[in-house]
């Protein structure tokens, strides 16, 4: 299992995956807005190859 979840800097969720060979190209809200110059906070939810849940935290930022 996987899900990658990127939010905002309110805490807000922009976008999400539970396909592991998606990548976030910066739109946000279903495609509706391209995300602007900022930083953003990712989290992803994987269960490993011995079933254990595991939580990674992260900052991606957007330059233009």
């Amino acid at each position: 299992e996987y899900h990658l979840m990127i939010f905002d800097r309110w805490g807000d969720l922009i976008w999400q995956t539970h396909d592991i060979r998606e990548g976030w190209n910066g739109i946000a809200n279903d495609g509706v807005l391209i995300s602007q110059q900022d930083a953003f906070d990712w989290k992803v939810i994987l269960t490993d190859i011995y079933d254990r849940q595991r939580i990674y935290l992260g900052r991606v930022s957007i330059v233009k």
